[in-house]
Formats: C-alpha cells, structure tokens, sequence
C-alpha cells in the first residue's frame, strides 16, 4: 500500500529536542515520523534527499545534557569526547544545510506552531490539522511517565555546565553553532 504522507526523519544532536519534535510531527502526521535516536553523521548523511529535521541546540545545554543523561544511565562520557561529536555532527549539518528543515530549540520549545510552519517552507503544505502545546505535552506524558521539559533526566548541574564551557574545544563546538543557526 503506499504512503500517501511523507516519511519525516528527525536526526538532531543528542538532547536538542529530538522526542519532542518527534511528537509534535507524529500529531501532523499521523505516525508517518521516524526519530531512531541514532545520533551519527553517517546515519544523517544517508537520509539526505529524505524530508530531513533537524533540531538545534546550543552546545553548552545540549551537551552538558547528554554528558549528565549518559553518567545517569551508568555510561562515561567526557566532556571533550562530547563537544568534539558535536563539532563533526554539526559540521555535516552546515555543509548540507540546503537539503535540511533546521530547527531552532529556543523557538520551538516555547511555539509547537514554529515547527509545522518551517517543516512545511521546506517540504509544502503537510496538514491543516491543528496542534496545542497541552496534546502534545499529553502524548510526552504517555511516551514518558510524568514529562516535563524540565524534568531532571539528563540535566546539567551548574558544575557540568561551567566544565563543558572551559573546555578546549567548546569555543570550536560554539562557533560551529552559530553558523548552522545562521541558516535557520
């Protein structure tokens, strides 16, 4: 049978908002999105062509997020090692940023409207059907016991935070962001 809805792939770095986009997409959609939550250039590079969103985030709260979710999750993840896949993930983002729908954390954790307005620029009209910040906090909340954009799974403690931005290369991971955001 075919698909009469486009296949959506949400491939943003680790914990810039790839669940939430996921859901908010799904709502339009109807289930026509795919986020595997495999955060890798190569897996981006292949879904080039495809109706491809990514989301962006800054390096300091994406980061220091994803350090504190794997050390919460018994993983070790170094800051360095961190910052250095966001630099190459990001930079594959940046020289492709032509076949991407990038999306702006900032916006669209605060406006869900953002997020069909930009993916519809990019790939045509999608769905009339209407979304609220409550069906889809809603669905988070069915998907994930109790969400909260705020909970504390994967958040940064303010020490975490001042190491990722002492790092060697955040300023490297930082700039690299500020070019990508310059696109979106």
């Amino acid at each position: 049978m075919p698909i009469d809805r486009p296949i959506v792939f949400v491939l943003g770095y680790p914990r810039s908002g790839n669940t939430f986009i996921e859901v908010i997409l799904n709502r339009v959609f109807k289930g026509i999105v795919n986020s595997s939550h495999i955060h890798t250039v190569e897996y981006l590079l292949n879904r080039l062509g495809n109706n491809l969103v990514v989301p962006i985030r800054n390096p300091l709260d994406s980061v220091s997020s994803w350090i504190a979710l794997r050390h919460s999750e018994g993983i070790t993840l170094s800051v360095e090692q961190a910052l250095d896949e966001y630099v190459v993930y990001y930079k594959a983002v940046e020289e492709n940023k032509g076949k991407i729908c990038l999306l702006d954390f900032e916006k669209f954790k605060n406006d869900i409207s953002y997020v069909k307005t930009k993916v519809e620029k990019h790939y045509g009209n999608i769905s009339n059907k209407p979304i609220t910040l409550e069906k889809v906090m809603k669905e988070m909340d069915s998907h994930y016991n109790n969400f909260s954009p705020n909970r504390n799974v994967g958040k940064a403690d303010s020490q975490l935070k001042q190491k990722v931005k002492e790092a060697d290369n955040f300023k490297q991971a930082h700039e690299g962001f500020l070019k990508v955001m310059a696109h979106e």
